[in-house]
């Protein structure tokens, strides 16, 4: 699997912890109060503290879209077929985003055009948003066959 795909498997946030130089003994007494501190700033804390990619979804810093069709080309023969696709399912122009690989986004349904997939034509749960994956673009236009599938499987999606 490619690393512009793990967006769709981790939910969370990941940080990189450094390794901590040791430092002289603190006495029992300063480690009393220093535990006073943290335990009265935890608990105040925790009441006000949101996951952070929550947060950014509520203010807005990350779009909100009903439908996502996600792809990666650059070819106007590609995007036209793309355009063609979303046309023929009749979607609402503020329900949907076309965006490209690696952008962040928060969408309910998306279709995502790849190579690399469990299953093809079938719709999966992916952090709560549900989820079809399709062979690429470039395949699209070279294969009557694969159009036919992904038309059947689009029109199961979008109802």
């Amino acid at each position: 699997m490619k690393n512009e795909h793990l967006h769709l498997l981790i939910d969370e946030e990941i940080y990189l912890v450094k390794s901590l130089v040791s430092k002289p003994q603190a006495t029992s007494d300063e480690l009393q109060e220093k535990e006073l501190k943290v335990d009265s700033q935890q608990s105040t804390a925790d009441s006000d503290t949101k996951d952070p990619s929550i947060e950014a979804i509520e203010n807005h810093s990350i779009e909100k879209v009903k439908f996502a069709f996600i792809h990666n080309t650059d070819s106007q023969e590609e995007l036209e077929l793309l355009n063609n696709i979303i046309s023929a399912c009749k979607l609402e122009p503020a329900d949907l985003k076309i965006i490209k690989e690696g952008e962040e986004i928060y969408y309910k349904n998306a279709v995502i055009f790849t190579n690399e997939a469990a299953q093809f034509y079938s719709v999966s749960e992916v952090d709560e948003a549900q989820v079809l994956h399709s062979k690429p673009l470039n395949t699209l236009l070279n294969s009557k066959e694969e159009k036919g599938k992904l038309w059947s499987a689009l029109q199961e999606f979008v109802r």
